[in-house]
């Protein structure tokens, strides 16, 4: 019979799944029936999520990230407002800070850049 933290261990694990599916399920939906907006935007700051991933331990095992998020964070031209979105990889090169264009999302989900000019606006 296998000890006690293992079976613990193993329901812990099997309910993180499940509350990590569950979320998916709850907020994609709501992202894909929400109508497309657009507004004018200047990009103000663009990062990268950590290129390391600490894994625990007494030591501080750290591993090399496969997969990096690239954030952009957007502000609205009108009310000052900023968005900080996810964008896919090829938009996070092609976009560059300080450029004004017309930003697209869904929800909460990023859908298009599309760049009017590379001007910076003076407050």
């Amino acid at each position: 019979m296998p000890p006690k933290e293992f079976l613990i261990l193993v329901f812990i694990c099997i309910g993180l799944v499940i509350v990590k599916f569950i979320y998916h399920k709850v907020k994609t939906p709501n992202d894909n029936i929400s109508p497309q907006i657009s507004r004018e935007v200047q990009v103000i700051k663009k990062h990268q999520d950590g290129m390391f991933a600490r894994m625990g331990g007494t030591y501080g095992l750290y591993v090399l990230k496969k997969d990096r998020k690239k954030y952009i964070t957007f502000k609205n031209i009108k009310n000052d407002v900023k968005t900080e979105l996810v964008v896919p990889t090829n938009d996070y090169a092609k976009i560059q800070k300080g450029q004004i264009g017309i930003l697209i999302t869904q929800g909460s989900r990023y859908v298009k850049f599309e760049c009017i000019s590379h001007k910076e606006i003076t407050p």
